[in-house]
């Protein structure tokens, strides 16, 4: 009798702690949570050479996956990308007369983003690179300037 109720008693333990087993706290984390701030961008390209500017990133509305880049490719608009996993996709996106095609990989850290990507003004595609690394100290567009 004995033995059964601890037989018992382990395998109701089991059942019961079995879901906190395989459970990361990062499984539940919106990584949009952790970049959505102003990072400084360092942008490199034989058409423009290397410039820098500030770069907003805000949880989007459109899905569970979407951002918006206020300021990318150092343009006064915002633009819509979707993320997957630890990746930053945009789409053929169209900024003042530029298509804009590429993607930014998001650091484990969250505190910078490489990018590659393409801008075509229709006289053919040039290839830029950027990092995003974390403003010091952080900083907000004014919403305002978001809803562009």
């Amino acid at each position: 009798m004995r033995r059964f109720f601890f037989s018992v008693l382990f395998l109701a333990s089991i059942v019961l702690l079995w879901p906190a087993c395989g459970a990361d706290d990062n499984d539940f984390a919106d990584t949009r949570d952790y970049i959505s701030i102003t990072w400084r961008c360092n942008e490199s390209s034989t058409l423009f050479g290397n410039q820098n500017y500030d770069v907003t990133i805000s949880k989007g509305t459109a899905s569970e996956t979407n951002v918006f880049i206020y300021n990318f490719f150092d343009r006064n608009t915002s633009i819509s990308a979707e993320m997957d996993n630890d990746v930053i996709i945009i789409q053929a996106i169209e900024i003042d007369g530029w298509t804009i095609n590429g993607s930014g990989k998001v650091s484990a850290d969250f505190k910078s983003i490489n990018w590659t990507y393409t801008a075509d003004d229709g006289n053919g595609a040039e290839s830029f690179t950027a990092i995003f690394t974390v403003k010091d100290p952080v900083t907000a567009v004014p919403d305002e300037a978001m809803a562009k």
